[in-house]
């Protein structure tokens, strides 16, 4: 049906967000005309913006330059505020030769995630890798994508005896239809019946799950939570799909993406104290921020170890209970030992400092690449002197010892008695 183009935000007018400027426009409106007619799906005008990496305008403009052709009929729709789009196939398919680059991408792909799949569908993906190989222009050829690359996996799960109930979910989700799955949690309380909408399929550490909604039993398909579910493939003991449609049940844009090695969940809060040596990794992976975050903490903590110190020593006494009471409510044990042992490791030479507290400090692991002997220099506690510093680390470690044995005193009156093993019965021989 014609409708009229609207999304929930005003279009962008490019402010803040750098666009490929590197495709001309008639390479965007072949990636286009590709999308909507190889894909054969229903695509957002958000989806489409993001792909081609240009304004919602610009694919506005795009899609009207492809009705005015004879190429085929765009058919628009509308779901929630976001407009859909959609190409019927047209009758004769346009003639298109096979890009050998492409398909040696895509068998790169197969290398990577074939072990997580049934060997049938193993055999299935290879088969048609080469019958598409068979139509390359004269003289190319796929090669083995194996000699470039391949996956390891420790300890992958068989989904050999999942292989049906992956193929009912594959269709249920091209169909829109509800699922009715057994399934079996993880802490082994037996196994529960769900009435699962499930959308995509998930690779998430050697493990295959599924995303959807858990929604009603009966009538429209009504999602019963706030917020989506994630299935284990491993864990379900049958899958059938029933009549039911899910058709608009939770399909909201994905949020997920970038997530720093955790699923999608509902919101909590964390605290993580980076390695100076992670500098590396976060800045490759994007989450310079998280490190600086935490470096920012840390540098924190010994500044307030240095103050609360000052505050807290007069007429010649430090009040050592209070001064380190103070710096553990508001930065914890673990980063308070940190500081102070960083500091007493960079103090090793200075004998205001004991020999007790010293075979501590070497007790506690400290990084020593030079990434790490860089930033914990600008980490020790110096703006007091030693000594002070000295009475301060005796009684964090008097409180963290306390803390330490309260906590296990706790955990051993929450375990039960272990019940002694019942002496066997002696048995009589056998007559």
């Amino acid at each position: 049906m014609l409708c009229r183009e609207h999304d929930g935000n005003e279009e962008e007018k490019g402010m803040g967000r750098t666009w490929n400027r590197d495709m001309t426009p008639s390479e965007r409106l072949l990636a286009l005309y590709s999308m909507l007619l190889f894909s054969g799906r229903t695509v957002s005008l958000t989806e489409l913006s993001r792909e081609l990496a240009c304004s919602k305008q610009t694919v506005r403009r795009l899609v009207d330059q492809l009705e005015a052709s004879p190429f085929g009929r765009i058919l628009r729709s509308m779901h929630g505020r976001e407009v859909m789009y959609r190409m019927e196939r047209p009758a004769v398919l346009p003639k298109i030769s096979l890009d050998p680059e492409g398909l040696q991408q895509l068998a790169l792909c197969r290398a990577f995630l074939c072990h997580l799949l049934p060997e049938t569908m193993q055999r299935t993906m290879e088969a048609a890798l080469q019958q598409a190989s068979a139509y390359l222009p004269a003289g190319e050829m796929l090669g083995d994508a194996e000699e470039i690359g391949r996956a390891l996996a420790k300890g992958p799960i068989d989904y050999a005896p999942f292989q049906q109930d992956l193929q009912t979910l594959i269709d249920a989700i091209g169909r829109r239809r509800v699922c009715v799955v057994t399934y079996r949690a993880v802490s082994g309380s037996g196994e529960k019946r769900h009435f699962f909408a499930p959308q995509k399929l998930l690779a998430y550490h050697e493990s295959l799950y599924v995303h959807g909604w858990m929604v009603s039993e009966k009538g429209r398909a009504e999602p019963l939570y706030d917020s989506p579910t994630n299935l284990a493939l491993h864990r379900m003991t049958s899958v059938r799909m029933t009549r039911r449609s899910c058709e608009g049940v939770g399909r909201e844009e994905d949020d997920t993406e970038g997530c720093f090695g955790l699923m999608g969940c509902r919101p909590f809060t964390v605290r993580v104290r980076f390695a100076a040596s992670s500098a590396a990794y976060a800045s490759e992976h994007g989450e310079m921020a998280q490190y600086n975050r935490s470096y920012q903490a840390n540098s924190a903590c010994k500044e307030a170890i240095e103050q609360t110190i000052s505050a807290h020593y007069a007429e010649n006494r430090l009040d050592t209970e209070a001064a380190v009471k103070d710096v553990l409510e508001k930065f914890g044990t673990e980063r308070v030992q940190f500081i102070l042992a960083n500091t007493i490791q960079h103090k090793n030479h200075d004998g205001r400092i004991s020999q007790d507290n010293k075979a501590w400090a070497k007790t506690i692991p400290m990084l020593e690449d030079s990434g790490a002997s860089r930033h914990c220099a600008y980490l020790v506690v110096d703006q007091v002197n030693p000594g002070l510093t000295d009475l301060f680390t005796r009684q964090f470690r008097k409180v963290a010892q306390e803390q330490q044995k309260s906590s296990v005193l706790q955990k051993l009156k929450q375990e039960p008695p272990a019940r002694k093993p019942a002496t066997p019965k002696k048995r009589e021989p056998e007559r």
